[in-house]
């Protein structure tokens, strides 16, 4: 059984159309990128499209560390935390937030910190206040970040 596929000899014309369909896609997605988060449309400078990639960042870093906040509250909030799972979320903090946007590296650096500080409450090395001090501190550079 032989199949035979005839491909049609692409002219000038069907280039000048795929061509003009293409600069009509980016024309539009430069103009949502252009007016997606302002009122007005103002032309797209490199820094501000840096500043848009900063605070995009920014919103990212916040939303993840939101999320393992939460976890290392609730883990924390536990009469005896695990050793093994508390030292596995902490290794994931650790991993997850060691790099990241400028703007949040004091929170990032808070997280890590009562990351840290739960592993050691976790093996009784250190006493439960001192980790819930590192967790209000790493809330409020959180907050702080979330707040205009």
């Amino acid at each position: 059984m032989r199949i035979e596929v005839t491909v049609p000899r692409l002219e000038t014309r069907d280039w000048i159309v795929g061509g003009g369909c293409l600069l009509w896609i980016l024309i539009s997605l430069l103009g949502y990128v252009m007016t997606r988060q302002m009122a007005e449309a103002v032309p797209l400078t490199r820094e501000r499209w840096q500043e848009l990639h900063i605070q995009r960042e920014t919103q990212e870093d916040l939303r993840r560390l939101e999320q393992d906040l939460a976890q290392l509250t609730a883990l924390s909030q536990t009469d005896h935390p695990d050793p093994v799972s508390t030292l596995a979320l902490a290794q994931r903090i650790y991993h997850r937030h060691l790099a990241g946007a400028i703007t949040t590296t004091a929170a990032r650096r808070a997280l890590i910190q009562a990351a840290e500080m739960a592993v050691q409450v976790s093996y009784g090395a250190q006493e439960r206040p001192q980790l819930v001090t590192r967790l209000q501190m790493a809330e409020k550079y959180t907050e702080r970040m979330r707040s205009p």
